[in-house]
């Protein structure tokens, strides 16, 4: 399906694709209060479930971006302004992700979709909902993108996806952290990641080289020092193919809606996948010229959800 062309344009309050993802990412939300669920996983693990419940026929399965959650400001934009006329909603938390760590030594990334998987086949098999999609930022636009090629059988339940700011390359992206405007976004996930490492480390000693993680000069070298080998990858390379949405996108035949932002700051040209867009009637792509990074704010709401939300509806112009 061809671009499609966009009017939206940032507020002259936020201006630049830094302040539009970090700033707009820092203002006030409502508080949600979720009704909390444990899934018990086939591998003896767990995934905890935050629900919003509203006695709907249709449901949204959300899927957070890197150390993000259910509490992460743009689940909460979502939630805000979705339908709840129409829709329940679930935003499932990655592996330790939710305030407390797993059991196993395991983790989340990029490229992992059995989780999902698994969120998805229980929805399926043990609630009775008329239609059922995908909602995805960042990372779970990556995650979204390979179940929906790699899960046929578990795709076919999916009525739409919907995905935003996703690093359909993940070279390119990784590349974009290490430039200097990105100091900031670079400190803040290297400090979280530090964090969950450590606490994974103590659970399981031996499971990272803690020792050279301040020696990281790139983030090429900590995917492909620390993330590669503990998701049982060769290299940093062979994780960035098996887990990019551009590896996936062209054979995906189920509608998809994709955007993103030129000045997203860690998004390059080969994230944006518009050739991809213009041979695939499935994969609907809109690219703006502003938004930043999952955000793309407005007057009170997010820009980037409104169209997932219209996408959904079939009412996307």
């Amino acid at each position: 399906m061809p671009l499609i062309s966009t009017k939206y344009k940032a507020p002259w309050y936020f201006p630049g694709g830094m302040v539009q993802t970090i700033v707009a990412g820092r203002l006030p939300r409502p508080s949600i209060t979720y009704d909390r669920e444990t899934l018990e996983l086939s591998d003896g693990d767990f995934l905890d479930l935050d629900w919003k419940r509203h006695g709907r026929r249709s449901l949204i399965i959300l899927t957070h971006g890197l150390e993000g959650s259910s509490q992460s400001q743009y689940v909460t934009d979502f939630y805000c302004q979705m339908n709840t006329n129409i829709y329940d909603f679930l935003a499932w938390n990655c592996r330790s992700c939710s305030g407390r760590l797993n059991r196993l030594q395991k983790l989340y990334h990029h490229g992992e979709i059995e989780d999902l998987s698994e969120v998805v086949e229980y929805i399926v098999t043990q609630h009775n909902y008329e239609k059922i999609y995908l909602a995805g930022f960042s990372m779970g636009g990556n995650i979204i993108s390979k179940f929906l090629v790699k899960k046929v059988h578990l795709a076919k339940h999916i009525e739409k996806s919907g995905i935003v700011s996703t690093p359909c390359d993940l070279a390119e992206a990784a590349a974009a952290m290490d430039l200097p405007k990105n100091k900031l976004i670079r400190h803040y996930f290297s400090k979280m990641l530090r964090d969950k490492l450590n606490a994974k480390e103590s659970q399981f000693p031996g499971s990272f080289p803690m020792e050279k993680f301040d020696l990281m000069k790139s983030w090429y070298q900590f995917d492909d020092q620390f993330a590669a080998p503990f998701f049982g990858y060769q290299s940093a390379d062979e994780f960035y193919m098996d887990a990019s949405a551009n590896s996936f996108l062209p054979d995906i035949d189920r509608p998809l809606y994709l955007i993103n932002a030129v000045n997203d700051p860690i998004l390059g040209p080969n994230c944006h996948p518009i050739t991809i867009a213009n041979q695939n009637e499935h994969v609907v792509f809109e690219l703006s010229k502003s938004g930043g990074h999952v955000y793309f704010p407005m007057h009170n709401s997010n820009y980037a959800v409104r169209r997932v939300l219209q996408f959904f509806e079939s009412t996307l112009a």
